[in-house]
């Protein structure tokens, strides 16, 4: 049952798309696609591509 005060219901739910069957297939089959990496680790990776 939906509960029009909580937004999480307010989100349609849509059919996974090739990107998002790409990323799963990644996420099941790729060991270091579990690997989290931390706020401050994600700024040293991604301040090349800016």
């Amino acid at each position: 049952m939906k509960n029009a005060n909580d937004p999480w219901d307010m989100i349609e739910e849509v059919e996974p798309d090739e990107f998002d069957l790409d990323m799963l297939n990644e996420i099941n089959t790729n060991p270091d696609c579990g690997v989290f990496m931390t706020e401050e680790e994600v700024a040293i990776n991604c301040s090349t591509c800016s």
